[in-house]
Order: structure tokens, then C-alpha cells, then sequence
């Protein structure tokens, strides 16, 4: 996809969900100016900011194509709809297992979308995502199955153990078509230095009102670092990861010697940096002397520029994730042991490629490295 100069700051322009009154001028100084309009959508689409674009264009009254208008109407309604579902389907099962006992945390999806924005009609999402600690998984697994959900692969208990200890969720379907549940014990795979322990974060936990219920939701501070951390592992390709985390940003702002206390403790200052300084060369996100301190290092500003020129190119593939992710941990031995764990950690995909009895599921390691070798290998003849 081609981007259009204009469009394109347009785009940034709408981003900002609570803009200031030179925000709402810039809106509409950059409306009224010659824009691809059908570029202009895509890119809005691309980065999924359909209700920011619908409401920022509103807000100034800013006169679009008419079909234009009225696709970013329709499905802002739409998303609204599909949100309000999602919301309820998390609801009932919040409910479900609350009644077994099992205390689970809602994160992204509604969950983010009222932390965020204050509304749950704002992000769209595909699954739902819930977080229990690891001694509560087994019992949160038998709840759902109660509950009507069914797993998306049928393993065995040796086979669920094995991929236990290398990943951080498994996937349900739901009864009734809804969105899929990715049940939770980490709220990242355990190669990742900057996964906050489940634990940690319901000791911190606020409760909030979902839809009626009420349940844990990760503090200010805890939710501006689980979006870091999922910005950070995707390259922050989508614009309107950032624009949650500029807004989760505002909430935090009275606390952000916490905020960098536990960004230090769980290797991702990097990542936060990087983070700050998007936000505010990207969004115009007000920063404190000690943030924007943080978010002016040389390497940080490098790194920046190569994520906003990607932006700016509609360069939404991930490019090189280990690299990438590897330059973003603060300390050696995060480094080393990610490229320990993504050789050696089975997936799912080794599962599917070969279905081993259950006592040969220790062959699944090896397995994993000759996989991984071989991805290698071929990449490097590829790229001649």
C-alpha cells in the first residue's frame, strides 16, 4: 500500500483521542487540505483507529467524501457492536469462573478499551484474553470446559504439560460462535523479560465494572507495562497500540517514579523509552523532564526513526522480531536466555507437524531445534 503525504498526517492527526484545542485546529487544517481519501481509509483501517478517525473528524466538523463519512460512521457502530458483545461473553465468563472458585483478570480487548479510553466501544477484538495465576489453571481450564468452551487442539496431558512450560496460554472456542478465549498463566511466553508474574500484578489489582460485573483489573502502572510489552514484541506496527498507551500514559502520570522503578525491575527501560518517544514525536504526548529524559537516549532516538520511517511506509510485516526484540532487553542475560528459549521451547506448530505418543513428548525439543536450524539455513540461502 502506496501512502499518501497528506493522508498520512491526517492520520496522525485524528490519532489523538483527546485532543487539545491546537490539536482540534491541526484536525482541521490537515482536513481541508488535498487528501486521497481512499488512501487516507485504508491507513485508518490499517491501524485500526476507525472510532478515533470518526470522532476527531466530528469533533471539527471536518467535511469528508460523503461515502467516506459514511463507512467511518457505519463501522465505528459496528466495532461498538462487536465490543459490547465481546464484553458480554467476557462477563459470563468472569461469572463462570468466579463461581469455581478461579479469580481471573480481563487484559486488552474490552478490558484495555475501558482502562484506555474510558469506553468499551473503542477497540475491536478478535479473542478475548484472560489471566489466572498458575497454580488456578488447571480449575480455570475445567470451568470453561463447563461452561461450553471446547480447545482449539486436542492434547494429552503429557503433550499440555510440554508446551505449558514453553508458552503462556491456550485457546478456547466459544459455544455459541462468540469470540475465541485465550486462557492465560503468563501474560507472555517465558522468553520474554518483561512478563510482569501474574501474581504480582492481582496483588496490585484495582476492581473495575465490566458490563456489571466486577472484576480485577491491572493498576495504572501494570497497565501502561502490559502495553508496553505488547507494543514492544510487534514493532508498535499499529498506531492505535500507541495511542492506548499515550492515554494509559495520562493515567499513570502521577506515578511514573513507579512506573520506572518497575520497568528497571523487569529489564524493559529500553522498551520504555522507545515507547515515550513515539508517543511523543508520533501522538505529541506531553512528557515529564524525567520521561522525556528517559526517551532521549541516542539509541532510542535511532530506533525511533527507524519505526516511524517503517510507519510512514506502510510497513505493517514484522521485520526481524528477534532482533528487534533482543534490542529492546536491558540486560545480558534477558538476551541470552531469549535465544536460549526461542531454540530450544517447543510450539504448537511442532506439535503439528509431528504427534508423538506421550512417552516420546521429550522428543519434541529436540524436534524444535532442528526445526529452527534448518528456518535458519534456509533463510540465508534465500536471501542469496
Amino acid at each position: 500500500m502506496s501512502v499518501s503525504r497528506p493522508a498520512y498526517d491526517l492520520l496522525l492527526a485524528c490519532a489523538v483521542w483527546e485532543p487539545s484545542a491546537p490539536q482540534l485546529d491541526l484536525i482541521r487544517t490537515r482536513a481541508e487540505a488535498r487528501i486521497d481519501w481512499n488512501n487516507w481509509l485504508e491507513l485508518v483501517h490499517a491501524h485500526r483507529l476507525v472510532p478515533h478517525a470518526q470522532r476527531a473528524l466530528g469533533a471539527v466538523r471536518a467535511i469528508s467524501p460523503p461515502p467516506v463519512a459514511e463507512a467511518l460512521m457505519r463501522e465505528t457502530v459496528t466495532i461498538a457492536a462487536h465490543s459490547l458483545a465481546r464484553t458480554q461473553q467476557l462477563a459470563s465468563l468472569l461469572q463462570a469462573l468466579d463461581r469455581d472458585g478461579v479469580r481471573a483478570l480481563p487484559f486488552k480487548g474490552p478490558a484495555l478499551s475501558l482502562a484506555a479510553y474510558g469506553e468499551l466501544g473503542v477497540r475491536d477484538s478478535v479473542d478475548l484474553d484472560v489471566v489466572v495465576c498458575p497454580p488456578d489453571i488447571d480449575r480455570a481450564r475445567e470451568s470453561l470446559l463447563r461452561a461450553g468452551y471446547t480447545p482449539r487442539t486436542e492434547m494429552s496431558p503429557a503433550q499440555e504439560r510440554t508446551l505449558q512450560r514453553s508458552f503462556g496460554h491456550f485457546q478456547y472456542a466459544a459455544p455459541d460462535g462468540g469470540a475465541w478465549v485465550e486462557l492465560h498463566w503468563r501474560f507472555a511466553a517465558p522468553r520474554y523479560p518483561w512478563s510482569i508474574p501474574a501474581e504480582e500484578v492481582f496483588a496490585r489489582a484495582i476492581t473495575v465494572d465490566l458490563a456489571g460485573v466486577k472484576t480485577a483489573s491491572p493498576d495504572a502502572t501494570d497497565q501502561l507495562l502490559l502495553q508496553l510489552m505488547h507494543g514492544a514484541r510487534h514493532q508498535w506496527e499499529r498506531l492505535e497500540w500507541l495511542v492506548a498507551f499515550a492515554q494509559l500514559l495520562r493515567h499513570a502520570r502521577e506515578n511514573e517514579e513507579v512506573l520506572i522503578e518497575r520497568a528497571n525491575a523487569n529489564g524493559s527501560s529500553r522498551a520504555l523509552g522507545l515507547a515515550l518517544r513515539l508517543a511523543h514525536d508520533l501522538l505529541g504526548a506531553p512528557l515529564s523532564p524525567r520521561l522525556s529524559a528517559l526517551a532521549g537516549e541516542e539509541r532510542t532516538a535511532a530506533r525511533a526513526a527507524q519505526i516511524v520511517g517503517a510507519i510512514e511506509a506502510a510497513k505493517f510485516s514484522t521485520n526481524q522480531p528477534y532482533v528487534f526484540n533482543l534490542s529492546m532487553m536491558d540486560r545480558s542475560v534477558d538476551r541470552a536466555r531469549y535465544i536460549a528459549l526461542s531454540v530450544l521451547s517447543p510450539t504448537e506448530r511442532e506439535w503439528e507437524l509431528v504427534r508423538l505418543p506421550d512417552w516420546l513428548v521429550f522428543l519434541y525439543y529436540p524436534i524444535r531445534i532442528v526445526r529452527v536450524t534448518w528456518l535458519r539455513v534456509r533463510s540465508l540461502f534465500v536471501r542469496r
